[in-house]
């Protein structure tokens, strides 16, 4: 009750929050012993799927791709809502009219009302518990342009640097994580 009660008021603030990389949530429904949300509908393949297919992101593209999801987080910090889950497999590249790529995510954090599944299977990476909510977006973008730009991860909270970018942007994204 107490985490429907809190996913209902977090899908009704997502709502208001109309920015072109975020998933548009029509509402949260009950009917007799289920609950539904429903959402615009996304075509396209996942982050992930275009980052196995192609071995990693070009720069160029990762910027453009990142700079609309840093956009949607924005918007949805704004709303105070806590940082959405950011993973690869759950973002969704979709074709504008004029043939660029749009990611699109989900703003809605089912962690916090979503039960453990001991069989699960996707890691997220890990965020320190008392990092603010701002460290939280920072962390996660981060995490996903390492990925992007071909970063592979070396163990519990250890990355290698990136070969195809500079020191200082090494640097610049090891401070990030």
């Amino acid at each position: 009750s107490q985490a429907y009660t809190r996913l209902e008021n977090e899908v009704t603030t997502i709502q208001t929050v109309k920015h072109p990389a975020v998933i548009r949530v029509h509402g949260l429904e009950r009917a007799h012993h289920i609950t539904f949300l429903t959402r615009e509908w996304i075509e396209g393949p996942s982050l992930l799927d275009a980052m196995r297919q192609r071995g990693g992101i070009p720069a160029a593209e990762a910027l453009e791709i990142l700079t609309a999801i840093a956009g949607g987080l924005d918007a949805v910090q704004r709303t105070g809502v806590p940082c959405p889950e950011l993973a690869a497999p759950w973002i969704t590249l979709t074709k504008e009219a004029s043939g660029a790529t749009l990611p699109k995510f989900n703003a809605l954090n089912f962690s916090a009302v979503a039960p453990h599944d001991p069989d699960a299977t996707l890691v997220t990476a890990p965020l320190s518990r008392g990092a603010a909510a701002g460290d939280r977006y920072i962390t996660g973008i981060a995490t996903l342009a390492y990925q992007m730009l071909g970063g592979m991860h070396a163990g519990h909270e250890t990355f290698v640097p990136i070969p195809g970018i500079s020191d200082e942007a090494n640097l610049v994204r090891r401070r990030a994580l």
